[in-house]
C-alpha cells in the first residue's frame, strides 16, 4: 500500500478539531491496516514522533426514511486518533511533501 492510501483524510469534528490543540489528530484509515503501519506513515508524511495510535472500527449506519425504506446514512471503515510526543501540533491539511513543491516555485 501506498501512504496515501493508508491515511485517507482527517476527520474534522467539533471534537477533534478540539483535540487538535492538544496533538491529538483523527484520521479515517483504510479498513486492512494497522497501528505500526499508521505510525510509520504518519511520522514519514508530517515529520513528527508519534506516542500512541488507537483504531475503531466504525459501523455502517442506516436509518429508515418514508414508508419504511431503508436510507444507508455512512458506510463502515476504521478511524485512527493519533497522539503525538509532547503533544507537539502538525498542520494536517498540508503534507510535508506538498509544502516542498510549493517551497520549489
Amino acid at each position: 500500500m501506498t501512504d496515501f492510501s493508508i491515511l485517507k483524510k482527517p476527520l474534522v469534528t467539533e471534537k477533534s478539531s478540539l483535540n487538535m490543540e492538544k496533538g491529538i489528530y483523527t484520521f479515517l484509515v483504510s479498513s486492512d491496516t494497522n497501528k505500526v503501519a499508521i505510525k510509520q506513515v504518519f511520522e514519514k508524511l508530517f515529520g513528527e514522533k508519534v506516542q500512541s495510535v488507537r483504531i475503531t472500527n466504525i459501523e455502517k449506519k442506516t436509518r429508515l426514511i418514508a414508508k419504511g425504506k431503508l436510507m444507508e446514512k455512512r458506510s463502515h471503515g476504521k478511524k485512527a486518533i493519533i497522539t503525538l510526543k509532547d503533544h507537539k501540533k502538525v498542520d494536517i491539511f498540508q503534507t510535508s511533501t506538498s509544502a516542498s513543491k510549493e517551497a520549489k516555485k
